[in-house]
């Protein structure tokens, strides 16, 4: 599979990690880098349909699916934006080691490419979720020993926003009082 890899307007991202997915068995699946056009050649594929995927920093995943020996393939790529917030306990102190889960409230099935997970790493029990594809997003917090917390219809990512800017908090304060993790100080 021979293609490209750009932006919204066109330009080539140099460095874009490319894989191919078939279905099974050997041969069905391959990766390539982009050169510094966003060139790239997945080869060693047998015959068939792949799923294919780019991915780079600062950038949301793209996806296509695409028959083995197509020529001129166009991934094209958005600016990924980010979630970033604090895990606090009933009594407002951080939560460490949580991790964190964000669900697009935007499909009605399960879309792995809406789907993003990370862990209180930051410390003061702040996460960051980056590179996250456009749309409203449910958030969950789980720590050991303590409940599952929940917000839904949490935060809304911007489409090509920088990722500092990306996020705006919908709604206020707690969400529901008889979880361990209740809230989330989105930023």
């Amino acid at each position: 599979i021979r293609g490209r890899v750009t932006d919204r307007e066109g330009a080539g991202i140099g460095g874009a990690s490319v894989r191919a997915q078939g279905s099974a068995g050997e041969g069905s699946r391959a990766e390539a880098t982009a050169d510094g056009e966003g060139a790239f050649v997945v080869g060693g594929l047998k015959p068939g349909p792949y799923q294919v995927r780019a991915t780079a920093a600062g950038y949301a995943t793209a996806m296509t699916k695409a028959e083995a020996g197509v020529e001129a393939l166009e991934l094209v790529m958005e600016v990924g934006g980010q979630i970033s917030g604090t895990v606090v306990d009933t009594q407002g102190q951080p939560v460490e080691e949580a991790r964190i889960q964000a669900r697009s409230t935007d499909t009605q099935s399960f879309d792995p490419d809406r789907f993003f997970s990370g862990s209180a790493e930051e410390g003061g029990g702040r996460f960051v979720l980056r590179d996250v594809l456009a749309g409203t997003y449910d958030l969950e917090a789980q720590a050991t020993g303590w409940e599952r917390g929940n917000r839904h219809r949490a935060a809304m990512v911007d489409a090509g926003l920088p990722a500092h800017r990306g996020v705006h908090p919908l709604g206020n304060g707690v969400n529901n009082v008889a979880l361990g993790i209740e809230q989330f100080d989105l930023i």
